[in-house]
């Protein structure tokens, strides 16, 4: 996905610069001259991710065995188009105004920020991800036991139903973690010790906040380098593209330094 975005972005900027490839918009008659860069550049990535998006579950609905309604499929395809595909195209649409040294360019990143966000917590809510707080059981004991041993201020213990999406996961959250409820059907004992207590080195080490420190600032120093990119790298732009949109490698190189822990290694007597 985020490969296919990156090289139509690139694509589109090389053709703008370059007579190797020829613009189709003139060939789409059918179409006004206002809108072409809004089909071109806008319609057909996001239908055609849309379109493949509804195939792929609907093939995990039938060789997985998924319990996917077609509302579900709809939903799960909608909110996985806007994040990440709607809000890759509205990072390539705000580094496009940097380049041009338009400050307009921050909103629309603003904008990929907030379809993130929201892109990303529709699409857990679609997938059947409903936090429910639990104050009893062997999965509460166990995570409390373990906190206290690794001095984890944990305050609560969710349970996430595995749901027609076979989910199995689980997540660490702000003081508290979340785990899906088919867990105990696969491991036991320190198995499910070393899951509890990966969720809660995540905790301990608030991940979630300094991750969100981490994309800010990477974000940040890309824009100011390409705001003041050089007129002579102009010609060069399609080449700056991808690795604008491949921050992904960047923010993981620079999460391994930032963000490395000493191991834990938990385990119950």
């Amino acid at each position: 996905m985020l490969g296919t975005v990156a090289a139509w972005w690139a694509l589109w900027d090389f053709q703008r610069g370059s007579a190797l490839i020829p613009n189709p918009a003139p060939r789409l008659i059918w179409i006004a001259p206002a809108l072409d860069k809004p089909f071109l550049f806008w319609v057909l990535p996001i239908g055609g991710i849309a379109v493949a998006q509804m195939v792929c579950y609907s093939l995990d609905k039938t060789f997985l065995g998924q319990r996917w309604t077609v509302s579900d499929i709809l939903r799960l395809a909608c909110w996985r188009t806007i994040s990440p595909t709607v809000g890759l195209l509205f990072v390539a649409t705000g580094f496009e105004a940097i380049y041009n040294r338009s400050l307009v360019g921050i909103l629309w990143l603003v904008a990929a920020a907030i379809l993130a966000i929201v892109g990303t917590s529709r699409s857990r809510s679609a997938e059947g991800i409903k936090l429910q707080l639990v104050k009893g059981g062997e999965l509460y004991k166990r995570a409390f036991v373990l906190a206290k041993h690794m001095r984890v201020p944990l305050k609560r213990v969710y349970v996430v139903p595995a749901g027609r999406g076979h989910l199995t996961n689980a997540y660490g959250l702000s003081q508290s973690i979340a785990v899906t409820d088919n867990y105990g059907k696969f491991l036991s004992g320190p198995e499910l010790d070393f899951v509890i207590g990966h969720e809660l080195g995540h905790v301990k080490a608030q991940h979630g906040r300094k991750k969100l420190l981490i994309v800010g600032t990477v974000f940040a120093g890309i824009a100011l380098a390409c705001f003041f990119l050089p007129p002579i790298l102009i010609p060069f732009r399609p080449l700056l593209d991808i690795p604008v949109m491949y921050r992904r490698f960047l923010l993981s190189i620079f999460s391994l330094v930032v963000l490395n822990t000493p191991p834990m290694r938990p385990v119950l007597h």
